[in-house]
């Protein structure tokens, strides 16, 4: 007899902070809508996609589902202390991968025009779940305990399939109506540019660092949105020096990675001349934090040169957005 375990396949799943309906949009009152997401395990999956590197599925009220092949080659013994180290690196892999999707997701909604667009956001390994799936057939479902995004979603599943006790916050929230809606094919366009992306290690950290900026920037934490993109034009700028500079200069500071590249062609002089002004902020956040400030306009800026310089490696363009309030 064949052990189905052996061929169920582990997909780590997750919701963006702002949902999405998928081909269509449900009415929690409408019985015929409430079937689709009366699976037992997770709600009807509208969408798959397998590619070289990884596995995907996203059910009707966009729970997306991950199999990254080459993390799930090695899956490291979670809670064992022999594992910690390769398990804290597991996960920050998986995360980046989240992390990256969630940004080209947001790209894609802004550039169909969408009326409410679907936000990257940072995710943290407890707001995720664990689904097997033999084939494309949920078998089994587990998540972390707490008060999340993804444990109000699912909270809301149980509300929807048992109709116990009181409804739901999020059932009584009229804006569920208003979800983006994703069709099939636009969700076709933006897994194979996941598909493009997820070769390449970089790629996957950039991306993953810009929606780790975006977050903290939308929490009003603009020093940390500002080093987390710092980051990536920083290794935006040594990538591009490995490539065109002279192979005996490794290992050189930032500063004489920009002339080089400035003086060859890699970089504009506008871009040029605003690291150099954003240079000065990022040393005075690092070596004087207790007098140095950081204004959102520098974390803006940051996160927009970062932008421009990881677009010479997409064959697409990204578009996001950045917003804040301050309240006191």
């Amino acid at each position: 007899m064949t052990d189905i375990n052996s061929d169920i396949d582990d997909y780590i799943g997750f919701y963006t902070n702002n949902h999405f309906w998928v081909g269509e949009r449900l009415d929690w009152d409408d019985e015929l809508h409430l079937k689709l997401l009366r699976a037992p395990i997770v709600p009807e999956i509208r969408f798959t996609y397998d590619g070289p590197d990884f596995k995907a599925a996203v059910t009707i009220d966009g729970l997306i589902l991950l199999h990254i092949k080459r993390l799930a080659a090695k899956v490291p013994k979670i809670g064992h202390p022999e594992s910690f180290t390769k398990a804290v690196q597991w996960w920050d892999e998986y995360l980046d991968c989240i992390h990256s999707l969630q940004i080209l997701i947001e790209s894609a909604t802004i550039a169909e025009g969408l009326h409410n667009k679907v936000t990257a956001c940072e995710i943290t390994s407890v707001q995720t779940c664990t689904v097997g799936m033999f084939g494309w057939e949920p078998q089994r479902r587990a998540e972390s305990r707490g008060q999340n995004n993804l444990s109000v979603r699912f909270d809301t599943l149980r509300w929807i399939l048992l109709r116990d006790g009181p409804p739901t916050p999020e059932v009584l929230d009229t804006r569920s109506f208003n979800y983006a809606v994703l069709q099939v094919g636009l969700l076709s366009k933006i897994f194979a540019q996941f598909s493009h992306v997820a070769q390449n290690r970089n790629t996957l950290t950039w991306l993953s660092f810009l929606t780790r900026a975006k977050s903290a920037y939308e929490r009003g934490d603009f020093r940390i949105a500002f080093l987390h993109a710092w980051f990536v034009i920083e290794s935006v700028c040594r990538k591009m020096f490995d490539e065109h500079g002279p192979t005996h200069s490794r290992g050189k500071n930032l500063k004489s990675v920009e002339t080089y590249l400035l003086e060859h062609g890699f970089l504009s002089p506008t871009i040029g001349e605003a690291m150099s002004k954003l240079r000065k902020k990022r040393n005075e956040l690092t070596h004087e934090p207790g007098s140095a400030v950081c204004m959102p306009s520098d974390a803006y800026a940051t996160n927009e040169i970062a932008l421009q310089l990881i677009g010479q490696y997409f064959p697409f363009p990204l578009i996001t957005t950045l917003t804040h309030s301050l309240s006191y």
